[in-house]
């Protein structure tokens, strides 16, 4: 569901920032605990690093993208934006970036 509210706010871009994939998480019904892995699924690997660093220190740029490559793109960590949108990760389908459920 991640990607048809980027792409109904943003249009189908090439790719997505960093605020445009944190303000769709903020404004609809998503998990905020999963912004990492939202990142994960829409910035590119260089972007990915920068934006955990400085707002998740904790949290491994490399082992999202590994949670990420193994769970939607039999293991190949090397997936692209691209990639994500062509097979549709983020949608209902896949839950890891879906939420708005208490915990």
């Amino acid at each position: 569901m991640l990607y048809p509210s980027l792409k109904e706010r943003y249009g189908p871009l090439e790719v997505f920032t960093k605020g445009q994939i944190k303000r769709t998480v903020e404004e609809y019904p998503f998990n905020e605990k999963y912004l990492p892995y939202a990142y994960g699924l829409f910035l590119e690997k260089p972007e990915l690093v920068d934006v955990l660093q400085s707002e998740y220190p904790d949290v491994s740029a490399k082992e999202i993208r590994r949670y990420l490559a193994n769970r939607f793109f039999e293991g190949d960590e090397e997936y692209s934006f691209q990639e994500t949108v062509r097979f549709r990760v983020g949608n209902e389908g896949h839950s890891s970036t879906e939420g708005g459920g208490g915990d």
